[in-house]
């Protein structure tokens, strides 16, 4: 019985972990925006670069 408790503790627990989670890689996402240009054209060289 209280294992069946402490089971659904640890449900709860890891169901706001993910909530948070999901929260940081939105705030992530929106941190790694401005640089993304820069990430693209620096791979887009090396690629040409790797190509000539």
């Amino acid at each position: 019985m209280s294992q069946k408790n402490l089971y659904s503790t640890f449900s709860i627990l890891n169901s706001q972990f993910s909530i948070l989670n999901s929260q940081f890689s939105i705030l992530n996402s929106q941190f790694s925006i401005p640089h993304s240009p820069f990430h693209a054209r620096q791979n887009s060289h090396s690629l040409t670069d790797g190509g000539s």
